[in-house]
């Protein structure tokens, strides 16, 4: 049995944590899969603000995280991901400079 066909799942991000050299991918485990319509507009607005995280637009990505915010307010991976674009913004990292991967500075 595949977890994708029984549960709706929420890719969040690219890890490096520390002590490893390979990143790996974390999920969010969201609904069971026939519950998977109610978040289908979520899933949308953060599909749409994840890959302008991923592709280092800072401003793009904030902005799109904000308006997902607006209608999910208490939604924990978008404030975390808004706050990480406006980290990167008053770091002045690049798009050239972001690989996608998130360092994890604890375990």
């Amino acid at each position: 049995m595949q977890a994708k066909e029984h549960y709706v799942f929420r890719d969040l991000d690219k890890i490096k944590v520390k002590g490893k050299l390979k990143p790996v991918v974390i999920y969010e485990l969201m609904a069971y899969g026939k519950d998977a319509t109610s978040y289908s507009d979520l899933l949308a607005k953060w599909q749409t603000a994840i890959n302008l995280y991923r592709a280092g637009s800072w401003k793009n990505a904030a902005d799109s995280f904000e308006v997902m915010l607006q209608k999910y307010p208490d939604d924990g991976p978008a404030q975390t991901f808004m706050k990480r674009c406006h980290e990167n913004i008053l770091a002045g990292v690049t798009e050239g400079e972001w690989d996608g991967v998130w360092v994890a500075k604890t375990k």
